[in-house]
């Protein structure tokens, strides 16, 4: 069950309801399983879940407290759990070979752990909780993501706070100047550059190299929920609490259209996307599965 690399996890308020992932399988043709409170009591649920790169491992946690846990993909069964302290957890990131599990916390802490895997055994924290490096951040953090060839981490939360760090022995840090709250990031394909969302609605480019900012993409009224390159890089998508999703050209910086729809998730092959309209009611959207042309 490799092959089952994506999930989708609804942004539940784990106090007030039920918090869990689902599991889809690789071109969202199917909910594998859904992984709840109800299954993993101990953790008081999921919202926070992050796929192994070799498909193999789910890394899971929850915003009030639990630790992060380890399960197999294929058996649901925990393997492994963060030697860490309980703590507010709000996002992790593997490293692309897998070595290495990024978390953050909203005291704003950003912890990289070693990750070990012996020959025909499940993946599991390293010996005695072995941290590879420690960040500490100004603000509380709340999104995380490696960079596809590991250098760097970035990350970005309440405030002002947005920035990239280099978690091998060097530690470089760099701050990316912004004016509002960051919800959401992610690297092009090619790592040279980084899309950020924001609190003002505002989805803001940046050159690695150089730390510097390309463009601002305007257009949404609410706060962004999520930001995708396209796998060519060429363009971004963008989806927003105002309800819409908003694609974008990278070379010609500018919108190419306008969805009534929000954009939750898209299979690796790009062929296909997981949209939903928001449900006032419960705070959540209804998803649909469609072919992108």
């Amino acid at each position: 069950m490799a092959e089952q690399r994506q999930w989708l996890a609804p942004n539940c308020d784990a106090v007030k309801a039920p918090s869990f992932l689902q599991l889809w399988n690789d071109d969202f043709s199917q909910v594998v399983r859904i992984l709840g409170r109800d299954k993993y009591p101990q953790q008081s649920g999921f919202n926070v879940g992050r796929i192994s790169p070799n498909g193999r491992t789910l890394a899971a946690g929850s915003h009030v407290g639990s630790q992060v846990v380890l399960l197999n993909v294929k058996t649901d069964k925990v393997t492994a759990t963060a030697p860490d302290d309980r703590e507010y957890l709000s996002d992790i990131s593997f490293a692309t070979d897998g070595q290495t599990l990024a978390s953050s916390y909203v005291n704003g802490t950003v912890r990289c752990q070693r990750l070990h895997q012996a020959e025909d055994e499940p993946i599991s924290f390293a010996p005695h909780g072995q941290l590879k490096s420690r960040h500490r951040l100004r603000e509380a953090g709340k999104v995380l993501k490696f960079s596809h060839d590991g250098e760097w981490l970035a990350y970005g939360g309440n405030g002002n706070l947005l920035g990239l760090w280099n978690p091998t022995a060097t530690g470089q840090s760099l701050k990316l100047p912004h004016v509002s709250a960051t919800e959401c990031l992610t690297f092009s394909p090619d790592d040279k550059l980084l899309a950020t969302g924001h609190t003002d609605g505002i989805v803001r480019l940046w050159q690695l190299e150089g730390a510097k900012r390309l463009t601002e993409f305007v257009g949404h009224s609410k706060s962004m929920m999520r930001v995708y390159f396209s796998p060519n890089g060429r363009t971004l998508i963008s989806t927003s609490f105002d309800g819409t999703s908003r694609v974008w050209s990278v070379d010609q910086q500018c919108c190419l259209g306008v969805l009534d729809q929000l954009i939750l998730g898209i299979s690796p092959s790009g062929r296909k996307m997981v949209t939903g309209y928001a449900d006032e009611v419960a705070g959540l959207p209804t998803a649909f599965i469609q072919s992108i042309d």
